[in-house]
């Protein structure tokens, strides 16, 4: 018997608590009763996400990332996910907030 696991690596904001909070009391302002026809809150409020962690041992967590085709105007790239980011969540992160993410997902 083996373990299925899958790199996650792209770019992302440090989620927290206070964060998570924030997403999931969007997605019910925005689109009550979302659980039944979404999966997670960053699909109802239309943000590409990964998930990471271990579904085994149920320590999933579930991230925005941006994950560019290419490395031609990178920092462009990176804005123009960032601006839309805080669009969809209402948020003000700023570049600097941007760090590069780098996990497993374990399944």
């Amino acid at each position: 018997m083996g373990v299925d696991y899958s790199p996650v690596a792209g770019f992302s904001i440090k989620m927290n608590s206070e964060i998570e909070r924030h997403i999931g009391e969007l997605a019910d302002e925005k689109r009550p009763n979302w659980e039944k026809d979404y999966e997670t809150a960053f699909d109802a409020l239309g943000i590409k996400y990964a998930e990471t962690g271990s579904s085994w041992t149920g320590d999933v967590e579930y991230i925005p990332l941006f994950v560019p085709e290419d490395a031609i105007d990178l920092d462009k790239q990176i804005a123009e996910w960032l601006k839309d980011l805080n669009e969809k969540l209402q948020t003000s992160f700023e570049i600097e907030d941007v760090i590069f993410f780098k996990d497993l997902r374990i399944s």
